[in-house]
């Protein structure tokens, strides 16, 4: 296990020093050099000894345990960031992220085989300042920042309490930190199109690691808000900007997933689920578009929207299948609504039509792009390889065939429905976050108008009288 550490931390600093050479000289190299870098994280992943417990020496209080869930969702994970470098490569798409993008496949790794909640803290929190490293590499939003910081702030405060020694139902705190982890529903922070696709895989394994290993079952009420947010980002995938849909395709199957995840009593579900999912969704979000001239330049993406949407043999595909046979009533409900309008969401943004020539230009950004589907291809159902103890089940198979019958339906023959419900503004009151801030933010404002009024009217040409008014005031109570 040292040597392996040893292993991939060289890789990643000399990378690292290269990178900040090359930068500045030759510029052109830097993606490749990633990727490549990358691709080799990866490969020491795949090549990882077994082990039953380890710790960093003077640290042992950062304990690590070897585990096959763990591994594979490290598999899938190495294998959709190294193939979405890859495509950045293909296409010369900027890689002005790429430096904190090279600490993270080894930080998650580690978080990965964290053993105890003190070791899963340490990790979330050197890959929060990876975040913020790529989030202002990527000019967020002073508000999107903030809110983000707070978010994760607010997580990492409830795995440490829950984390005590003596803490009451650590449970519970672990869940609502993964919840906070995962920015539902009214928390989510405004996103906003062209946003590095890996700053958006950090939250969910984090929230995926902690509900691997509750000490309980989720509460009732914190698993209806999981499906209520699939539900709603789902419709707002559908109603909502062209720009966001993919963002808002993926969240919704995501969080689909991993509410039916917890129907199936295999604890390490989630951290599969959300490894197919990386993979899956760094393929719809590379998707080209539809035309008849190009048409096989869609199978790719339409791959990873059937795996999102749950084909088997894929992890996602067992975790619907479980939930919609043994999901609570209410659960059933939101789910069996959020997957036809994820799949119709999804179906329009694939028939798009083709904006550029999908085929790269030279012969060496096309071998760049033949890597990038052939890594990203197998990370979808690497995670399929620890399912063996999961059974099938037949009524679950038979309302998801006919959830996603409805959503092929609506996608190609409700078109005129969606329009009219695109132009009626009324149903951004149910998924539009931002909205509701820009509402707190008004309210806010007009209270400090209504404090700077009282202010104004008691230190101005008043002050006088209203100091008399206080001292008689203090006065009459003297003498009650």
């Amino acid at each position: 296990m040292t040597l392996w550490l040893s292993l991939v931390t060289g890789i990643t600093i000399s990378v690292y020093l290269a990178f900040l050479v090359l930068q500045r000289v030759r510029p052109q190299v830097v993606a490749p050099l990633v990727a490549g870098a990358l691709s080799a994280q990866a490969l020491v992943w795949l090549l990882l000894p077994r082990f039953e417990t380890w710790a960093f020496p003077g640290w042992e209080a950062l304990q690590f345990s070897f585990s096959h869930p763990a591994w594979l969702t490290g598999i899938a994970l190495g294998l959709a960031l190294s193939g979405m470098a890859w495509r950045h490569v293909a296409h010369d798409d900027a890689m002005w992220t790429a430096a904190p993008l090279l600490f993270m496949l080894p930080l998650l790794g580690l978080a990965l085989l964290g053993a105890q909640p003190l070791t899963w803290l340490a990790f979330s929190a050197l890959l929060d300042l990876v975040w913020l490293w790529g989030a202002v590499g990527a000019r967020f939003s002073a508000q999107r920042l903030s809110g983000g910081l707070l978010l994760r702030g607010a997580a990492l405060f409830l795995l440490w309490a829950g984390a005590l020694p003596h803490a009451a139902q650590p449970g519970l705190w672990w869940g609502a930190a993964a919840l906070l982890r995962l920015a539902l529903y009214p928390l989510q922070v405004e996103r906003r199109a062209g946003t590095p696709p890996w700053l958006a895989l950090i939250n969910p394994l984090l929230a995926a690691l902690l509900l691997a290993h509750l000490p309980q079952a989720l509460p009732m009420g914190m698993l209806v808000w999981v499906s209520l947010a699939a539900l709603l980002s789902a419709l707002r995938a559908l109603l909502g900007a062209d720009e966001e849909r993919r963002t808002r395709v993926g969240e919704a199957l995501l969080l689909a997933g991993l509410s039916a995840s917890f129907a199936q009593l295999e604890p390490a579900l989630p951290l599969l689920v959300v490894g197919a999912w990386a993979a899956a969704w760094m393929l719809l979000h590379g998707a080209y578009g539809w035309s008849r001239d190009a048409w096989p330049w869609v199978v790719p993406g339409a791959w990873g929207l059937a795996v999102l949407l749950g084909l088997p043999p894929a992890p996602l595909g067992f975790a619907l299948w479980t939930g919609l046979a043994h999901s609570p009533w209410g659960v059933l409900l939101m789910l069996v609504l959020a997957l036809p309008l994820a799949c119709a969401a999804g179906v329009a943004e694939l028939c798009r039509p083709l904006m550029a020539a999908p085929l790269a230009e030279t012969r060496a950004r096309q071998v760049a792009q033949g890597a990038a589907l052939l890594l990203l291809v197998p990370g979808t159902v690497v995670g399929s390889l620890g399912l063996a103890d999961v059974t099938l089940n037949a009524l679950g198979l038979g309302v998801w065939a006919v959830a996603l019958g409805l959503g092929l339906a609506l996608a190609f023959g409700g078109s005129a429905l969606s329009e009219r419900l695109r132009a009626d503004r009324r149903w951004e009151l149910f998924t539009d976050a931002g909205m509701i801030g820009r509402w707190l933010g008004r309210v806010a404002q007009g209270l400090l108008r209504f404090v700077n009024f009282v202010a104004g009217v008691i230190e101005g040409d008043g002050a006088l009288i209203w100091s008399l008014v206080f001292l008689f005031l203090i006065f009459v109570a003297g003498q009650m």
